[in-house]
């Protein structure tokens, strides 16, 4: 399919994963961030189609897919922020300081990151992006993701080992 063809029909692959996320009671703005999302992946691999209901019909399963993370995350946050609150009830005010102390210092260590690594662990920490969907927003390889990837936690790891060394003393 050429770009043209995809901009044509792409008013009705936006309707149909919104469609989809109705049917899953996905919230307004959740499912305007799966159609985008929809879209995104669909034009990424536009050229491989050879008809638009092909397209139209892949634009559903994609967006079914999509759903099913957002309740798999929303659930995996919903379990998160339970922990964090409970944790912040009983911990006492210099362990919140220390909390918000080590969270600015990995933040700050993490900018600290060459853009390409900080990227590439946000996109995989922040937004559990496979390596395969960083490799195609990015446009790089799936190996090289893996290798910056690494790259980063290493480094970051071992500023925490320096950190903990220096603070143990």
């Amino acid at each position: 399919m050429k770009q043209r063809e995809f901009e044509q029909i792409a008013g009705q692959l936006r309707k149909k994963a919104l469609q989809t996320t109705g049917s899953y009671q996905i919230p307004e703005d959740s499912g305007e961030d799966i159609a985008q999302d929809t879209l995104l992946k669909l034009w990424l691999h536009h050229t491989e189609f050879s008809t638009a209901e092909d397209c139209l019909r892949l634009a559903g399963h994609i967006a079914r897919h999509l759903c099913i993370d957002h309740f798999r995350n929303r659930k995996r946050l919903s379990i998160l922020e339970s922990q964090s609150v409970a944790d912040e009830t009983h911990a006492t005010p210099y362990d919140q300081l220390v909390s918000l102390e080590t969270g600015e210092w990995l933040e700050t260590r993490m900018q600290a990151l060459p853009s390409k690594e900080y990227e590439i662990l946000r996109l995989r920490q922040t937004e559990q992006k496979s390596n395969a969907e960083i490799a195609a927003l990015l446009g790089i390889g799936k190996g090289s993701v893996a290798t910056l990837l690494s790259k980063a936690r290493k480094q970051l790891f071992e500023e925490i080992k320096r950190k903990n060394r220096y603070e143990n003393r």
